[in-house]
């Protein structure tokens, strides 16, 4: 298990909709939090409906996030053995669908923005972000990265890359070239939304493109 620093700043805990997350508390200059430490109230404190369950027990802090837990924020507080108060600042989330990214068919080296690949689970993905933003997904919720081609790399050659969120479609512009078929291959992350959504990424999907 990691290992959390307790003193001046609150320690944050991530946990998973059902999932238990469980953190080791050490020493430090300004923290005796130790196998004497103690949850203050016997609870959290939060807004959601269903909170997760702290424990603390010979020097560790225990999260559990139930499947019915809601996400968002908590916070639970202990007490070291000298009467010190720490803060824990815990964070739910839920459990997120990683995007799948499919290649679209021979993408044409023209120069012309065409599609050269599509989130097959974007209508999922999509409802996902709506829940966690409280709007509809836009492109400035997915991050588009290239990356180089298993072979006649051309990924210097790809440009204008753009995300349609109402799609789920990525469109890009590949510039003419000599070679008959370049390849370059792309990957789409879904950002993370604080206190709502762990980021999640597609695998790095190659794209074949002829000329």
């Amino acid at each position: 298990a990691p290992a959390y620093k307790l003193g001046k700043d609150a320690v944050s805990l991530e946990a998973k909709v059902n999932s238990k997350v469980e953190a080791t508390v050490v020493k430090t200059a300004d923290s005796t939090l130790d196998t004497k430490a103690t949850l203050v109230g016997g609870g959290v404190d939060g807004s959601g409906a269903t909170k997760p369950t702290v424990t603390v027990q010979d020097g560790k802090v225990t999260v559990e996030a139930a499947a019915n837990t809601t996400p968002g924020e908590y916070t639970a507080t202990v007490k070291d053995a000298e009467g010190s108060f720490h803060v824990l600042r815990i964070t739910v989330v839920g459990k997120f669908t990683v995007p799948t990214l499919t290649a679209a068919n021979t993408p044409a080296r023209s120069g012309q923005s065409v599609e050269v690949a599509t989130v097959s689970n974007w209508a999922t993905v999509k409802e996902e972000i709506k829940q966690a933003t409280g709007k509809e997904a836009t492109k400035d919720d997915v991050k588009v990265e290239l990356e180089a081609g298993s072979a006649t790399d051309i990924k210097d050659k790809v440009t204008d890359v753009v995300f349609d969120p109402v799609t789920g479609k990525v469109n890009a512009k590949i510039a003419t070239g000599a070679t008959a078929s370049g390849k370059f291959k792309v990957k789409v992350t879904v950002k993370a939304v604080e206190g709502k959504r762990l980021e999640t990424s597609s695998d790095a999907t190659e794209v074949t493109a002829h000329a």
